[in-house]
């Protein structure tokens, strides 16, 4: 993948508006970083030159709120939000953190202080590659916002188990999980060319909320919640 951005320059940072700090840091490395209104920040992670990037690989960021603390005493009206815009230079992101999902009679039924998501590459990643995250928010008070950014491999290798092939994962409206997988690969460890079964099912003490499956074609950019799945409906 090829970035727009290598070295800092005056032209990359008037895109953002106000920034107040900006830094390089590493893939791997964890930042904690404050912010508060007209204070905003922006980080370039780039990729360790000792890490070896032979396979395919996308980035996976988790920003986390971790002052001030919201509990279930927190008023939706008494809590700021931070605009979290991830760039790769071939595709973009915002999202916002803390997230509230309402009932019809206005309550908070769910809450998400943090977000997990995997950033799929339109090009292949290299040892220039560089992420960049741009926080801000309109609060009065200081929040303080953690990021972790890292790499992972894009395709799965099938472990068979019993004559199947299966995963287990850890599913939350801040967490949506993503798998890429190669079918030809699969048919081949299952020793089957026929047809694949998909099967999909939550544990018994997991909490009644509805979840969504989707197939997708294994092509950027990924499509990660509700919305943008109805609005594109690239699915198989």
């Amino acid at each position: 993948m090829r970035l727009f951005l290598q070295f800092l320059s005056l032209n990359s940072l008037n895109s953002f508006p106000t920034i107040s700090f900006f830094k390089f840091s590493s893939v791997g490395e964890i930042e904690l970083v404050d912010i508060v209104r007209n204070e905003s920040s922006l980080f370039f992670f780039k990729i360790p030159e000792n890490f070896s990037i032979d396979d395919d690989h996308q980035w996976s960021l988790h920003v986390k709120q971790v002052y001030p603390r919201i509990d279930n005493s927190t008023e939706i009206g008494e809590c700021d939000q931070s605009q979290i815009s991830v760039s790769d230079g071939d595709q973009s992101n915002t999202f916002k953190i803390p997230s509230f999902w309402l009932n019809n009679e206005k309550d908070v039924i769910l809450e998400a202080v943090q977000k997990k998501m995997k950033i799929c590459p339109e090009k292949k990643l290299s040892a220039d590659s560089t992420l960049e995250v741009y926080m801000k928010t309109q609060s009065s008070s200081k929040i303080t916002l953690q990021i972790d950014v890292i790499l992972e491999q894009i395709w799965e290798e099938p472990t068979i188990l019993d004559e199947s092939i299966k995963h287990k994962e850890v599913l939350s409206v801040s967490q949506p999980v993503i798998k890429f997988f190669n079918t030809s690969s699969l048919q081949s460890s299952l020793k089957t060319f026929d047809y694949l079964l998909l099967s999909v099912s939550s544990s018994s003490d997991s909490p009644c909320i509805c979840s969504l499956l989707s197939l997708q074609e294994p092509r950027c950019p990924i499509f990660d919640t509700i919305g943008m799945i109805k609005r594109y409906k690239r699915n198989w």
